[in-house]
């Protein structure tokens, strides 16, 4: 790690030897070495780097800190929304793209059906008509016997319930209430 540097005039700027600015973890270990023995020791030389005195310019310092790396996650945030917003407008977009596509084949297919034309082709496109199989299933899947049903279960956690039982009291093996720190910034 570079060495710290104070510099005194009529503020105190926070620097690194190269003129790097320090970084709010820095910063925060200065404030605690301060507060904890009085003084913060650059480990590599013996040098005191920061004083009782210096503490409300460390404070200022990374209050700075705090405040640029806040505007900063506010704007990853913005910038993930409007991407969020961009996919879902491109994402409708491409649905109505494909269903004009698709229409536009069963146009096609109509009227070259009308014709009994079977193929098409020019420079730029080759069209053939083929009959295709496909199963066609009128009933209900369930009535069908077993060996031509495909069963997908899908069992998720209700938490919002969970929370409510744990919450009135209630004692639920292998679930527990925790609690995590979570930023708002605004």
């Amino acid at each position: 790690l570079p060495t710290l540097a104070l510099i005194r005039s009529t503020h105190i700027c926070l620097t690194l030897s190269e003129g790097e600015k320090m970084k709010l973890y820095e910063i925060s270990r200065a404030i605690l070495d301060v507060i904890e023995s009085g003084y913060s020791v650059d480990e590599d030389t013996g040098e005191i780097l920061f004083e009782p005195a210096d503490i409300d310019a460390l404070e200022m310092e990374r209050e700075s800190k705090l405040e640029a790396c806040a505007l900063y996650a506010k704007s990853l945030q913005a910038e993930a929304d409007a991407i969020k917003a961009e996919r879902d407008r491109l994402d409708a977009r491409l649905k109505a793209k494909q269903g004009k596509a698709d229409r536009m084949k069963q146009y096609i297919l109509s009227c070259m059906l009308a014709l009994n034309d079977l193929t098409f082709e020019t420079a730029r496109v080759d069209m053939r008509i083929r009959q295709g199989k496909f199963v066609e299933v009128a009933c209900d899947a369930e009535s069908l016997p077993l060996e031509f049903q495909r069963h997908k279960v899908t069992v998720t956690a209700d938490k919002t319930a969970l929370k409510k039982a744990l919450l009135d009291g209630e004692r639920i093996p292998g679930v527990r209430m925790a609690e995590r720190d979570s930023l708002t910034i605004k």
